[in-house]
This record gives C-alpha cells, sequence and structure tokens, in this order.
C-alpha cells in the first residue's frame, strides 16, 4: 500500500513458518486491535478496527474483522490463500453501513455496502451493491453553464472521471468491478417548496482503477434554478453509456412559468454537446430566451423582474 499515510494499533500473536520456500506454511494466530490507517486527509480514516487472523497452513483465515471508516461501520469476512507468498489468492467479503462515499458542504452520500473480492496478482473481480441511505443534496441544481457557450477546455474538465488513473496499486487496479448502484432510502435534492429525487440505476464497470458507469439516472419532479426563471422537470433520464464513460446522454423536458412568457425547454443528447430545444408562449427567438434565462436581461438589455 504505497499511499499509505498512517497507521496505527496494536498487534499480538504467534506465527510460525515452516515448509520451503516454494512450499510455504504459516500456522498461527494474530490479533489486532484498536488499528487505524489513513490514506489522505481527504479521505474518511479507517479507525476501531479490531481483527483476529487464524492462520493454517496454506490459508489466512478472518475469523473477526470489523471497523470503522468515517461516520459508517464496516465488517470483513473469508480468507486468503498463502500458498504462494508473492501471489495471495483473496476470496473476502465486505458488509458496511452508512459508509461516507461523498461528504462536503453541498452533498453527503452514504452507503450500505455489500461486496464480494476474488482475485490474485493476474486477475481478480470485484461485485456486489451500493446503496444511498440517509443521503441528501444541499445544493440546488442550475444548468446556466450548460446554456452558455464555454471554451473546449473547460467543456472537457467537466467530464473527467471522479477516479485518477493509478490511484488504485497495483494489483488491485486491473481488478474488474460489477458493483450495482441504486438507493435504499429517497436521495432528494432541494426545490422551492418540494424537494424532487434523484433515482440512480447504475452498474461500475471497467477496472478499480478506471471504472465505467452504465445505466440510468431518473430524475423525479426536480426545479432547475436559472437566475430569472426557476424550470419544473417532472421526470428526466440520464443515461450512462459503456462508450462514452462519464458523459451521460439527456433525455429531460422541463417548463419555466414566468409572469409574462412560458418557456418550453427540451435538453437531449450527450450533455458536452449541449442540445437544447428552447420554445415560449409568446413566441420568443432562441438567442434572446437564452439571453433571458441565463443573465436576466431582454435582448432590449433591460433587466427582467421576477
Amino acid at each position: 500500500l504505497p499511499k499509505l499515510q498512517r497507521l496505527t494499533g496494536s498487534v499480538s500473536g504467534r506465527l510460525a513458518l515452516s515448509g520451503t520456500i516454494g512450499e510455504p506454511r504459516t500456522d498461527g494466530r494474530m490479533e489486532l486491535k484498536d488499528g487505524g490507517f489513513e490514506f489522505s486527509p481527504s479521505t474518511p480514516a479507517v479507525k476501531q478496527t479490531e481483527a483476529v487472523l487464524a492462520f493454517d497452513g496454506t490459508h489466512m483465515r478472518i475469523e473477526h474483522f470489523q471497523g470503522c471508516l468515517g461516520t459508517g461501520t464496516f465488517q470483513i469476512s473469508g480468507n486468503v490463500g498463502l500458498s504462494t507468498f508473492s501471489n495471495p489468492a483473496w476470496d473476502l467479503q465486505i458488509h458496511g453501513g452508512k459508509i461516507p462515499v461523498v461528504r462536503n458542504a453541498d452533498v453527503r452520500l452514504n452507503a450500505n455496502v455489500d461486496a464480494t473480492l476474488k482475485g490474485d496478482n493476474t486477475a481478480g473481480t470485484v461485485q456486489g451493491s451500493l446503496r444511498f441511505v440517509d443521503s441528501r443534496i444541499a445544493k440546488r441544481l442550475a444548468i446556466t453553464p450548460v446554456l452558455l457557450d464555454a471554451p473546449e477546455e473547460a467543456t472537457q474538465a467537466m467530464f473527467l472521471p471522479p477516479f485518477a488513473p493509478g490511484s488504485v496499486p497495483d494489483p488491485f487496479s486491473r481488478w474488474t468491478l460489477n458493483l450495482k448502484i441504486e438507493n435504499e432510502t429517497p436521495l432528494l435534492i432541494p426545490g422551492k417548496i418540494t424537494p424532487g429525487e434523484i433515482i440512480p440505476k447504475i452498474t461500475l464497470q471497467g477496472t478499480l482503477d478506471q471504472p465505467v458507469p452504465v445505466g440510468r439516472i431518473t430524475l423525479n419532479d426536480v426545479q432547475v434554478f436559472l437566475p430569472s426563471a426557476t424550470l419544473d422537470i417532472p421526470e428526466g433520464r440520464l443515461d450512462f453509456l459503456p462508450d462514452a464513460p462519464w458523459i451521460p446522454f439527456l433525455d429531460v423536458r422541463g417548463k419555466a412559468q414566468m409572469p409574462d412568457i412560458v418557456v418550453q425547454a427540451y435538453a437531449f443528447g450527450p450533455l458536452n454537446e449541449k442540445k437544447l430545444i428552447l420554445q415560449s408562449d409568446p413566441p420568443v427567438a432562441r438567442e434572446a430566451l437564452i439571453l433571458l434565462l441565463s443573465t436576466r436581461i431582454t435582448s432590449e438589455g433591460k433587466s427582467y423582474r421576477i
């Protein structure tokens, strides 16, 4: 674990090594108390870890392993094959409760996790489920940057994967993913009066080093806030396709009711292409509508008041 920054706790027990270099044997028992480690100050630390590991010849069996990750808890069970010290065979089950996935001033995502990890230095798999629970989005949704033209460099920066290549150490970086992501309790986003709901049905594929989301995020009764209006979206879809990782394909319709004008909006296609159809009653030119919605300024240069 080359990125490990801090390691705490006490280890006790007894191990006996026997056999040959080609066929080693490990027998004994190890116990960890009040263990903890941290990879980065920006990520939750593992703490209050208690573990009992039993070694029986060519296997390490986890008799007990639990701890805290941020505000959540986790348990690990399973075994590790040690027939070849340089190529351990992992077979683990991980269960987590309210594990913090994202936590900042605007977003708090906690998840219940059930996952199985199997593999060795040549290949491996991580499969299971991640279900958001007691999560919230505190920041209102705004789309003004999507309406306005932006430099190509800025547009590309909007759609960088949230994981940097090289952040997961070998050999685990090559392990493949099949992790289903959905809600266990509603994931709400603020509205003017009542909150809307975000419903993910996503499967993370690819590898641990380069995950690829595939599936759909549905928006239910979501409100999008612009400088001069609120866009009501009864239902919208964001589809993530394997051939365009991390760039959602939109199918979103909304309506903005303003004192003197009603605007219908339809966003479609890849988000980075910013395909948007605008219609209004009474009819107003597209350029004038974009100017009004984005800046609160009419085409005559007057400030629009709601």
